[in-house]
């Protein structure tokens, strides 16, 4: 067994996840709590770019868990935000898994699948607890390709009621694509498709941001004081300083969210400290805690760890081990050698 791998592909890992996203949300914060008690890894990604100002990029993410993972891994994913043009989706991704103890790899997953998924929990557990006890019936989506309907897909598990979309992308095609997506729900959903993203937004106290901006667009967040709204920031880029520095800020990771030039790192630039935002471990234990000002939004901005990813890729790895689905390559590895059972010449 020590020269096995496991090969998941994105259809196999789609078909074991499917309809489990109660545990999936569990499981991504439970990787958040083993990070706050010093029983994870997370280093900084990396990232590889190419030429001039092109957009496109690779990012390693590489993490290690403990407690009932006990995995270590790492991500490869790539943004090609032309491909929409080729007809493709803009990310690609692999993630290899390592035995904790031999350091060999144990499998290797399709990632964007899994990528979207960690994502979609996550911001699905942010807004549980967030939203706090609002009965959210109704929620702002800008951007609509697959993040976006994950992230739909995981809060109509958190909120039951939710039964209605606004929805705003540039590109009309994938609008329509993700209409007739959300028809595959398996519920009653309203989607109202909006002309511009101040439409979109409203007075909607649930905002979901996942596009490509690689700049900040949105300079006011439109909402009544009584009700402030919760925003689930997931492409980092789209909200000026003054927005974030308006609101109640809430990040995965401070240090790791103070990069690439996320909204929240252009705010701590321009005030000079990063005191105006807490980790979601903390939101979530100190709910009312100084941080938190009743007549503020509250902006969710998850720059997305590693670990997470490592997470949900280790539990559609026990399914499928246990359900022996996907691709088992025997004697991935070279021989086994040691000088035990080296023979003498």
């Amino acid at each position: 067994m020590l020269h096995d791998v496991r090969v998941l592909t994105g259809e196999e890992i789609d078909k074991l996840l499917f309809g489990r996203e109660p545990e999936l949300i569990e499981c991504v914060q439970s990787a958040y709590a083993l990070l706050a008690e010093g029983q994870a890894v997370a280093p900084h990604s990396m990232f590889l770019r190419f030429e001039g100002d092109s957009p496109d990029r690779i990012i390693a993410l590489p993490g290690y868990l403990r407690g009932s993972f006990e995995t270590a891994g790492i991500k490869w994913i790539s943004s090609i935000p032309s491909n929409h043009e080729r007809g493709i989706d803009r990310a690609s991704a692999m993630i290899a898994l390592n035995d904790r103890q031999t350091g060999r790899v144990t499998a290797l997953l399709e990632g964007s699948g899994v990528s979207a998924i960690r994502t979609a929990a996550g911001a699905a557990l942010g807004a549980r607890y967030l939203c706090r006890d609002r009965r959210i019936r109704e929620v702002s989506l800008v951007g609509l390709g697959l993040i976006n309907f994950q992230i739909l897909r995981f809060l109509l598990s958190v909120f039951p009621g939710l039964e209605r979309v606004h929805a705003f992308d540039r590109d009309a095609r994938r609008a329509f694509a993700f209409e007739r997506k959300c028809a595959e729900l398996g519920r009653p959903l309203r989607v109202d498709r909006c002309a511009s993203v101040s439409a979109a937004l409203g007075n909607a106290m649930l905002v979901s941001f996942a596009t490509t901006a690689l700049t900040p667009h949105v300079s006011e967040l439109p909402f009544d004081k009584a009700t402030p709204p919760v925003v689930l920031h997931v492409s980092l880029r789209d909200l000026t300083p003054e927005v974030i520095l308006a609101a109640n800020n809430v990040v995965d990771d401070v240090e790791h969210a103070c990069r690439a030039n996320t909204s929240v790192h252009l705010a701590a630039e321009r005030v000079g400290h990063r005191e105006f935002m807490v980790p979601l471990v903390q939101a979530i234990r100190e709910p009312n805690g100084a941080w938190f000002v009743p007549e503020r939004a509250t902006i969710l901005s998850p720059f997305g760890l590693g670990i997470l990813d490592l997470a949900v890729a280790h539990f559609a790895l026990s399914l499928a081990s246990d359900a022996k689905v996907g691709t088992v390559i025997p004697r991935f590895h070279p021989p086994y050698w040691t000088e035990r059972t080296a023979q003498p010449t």
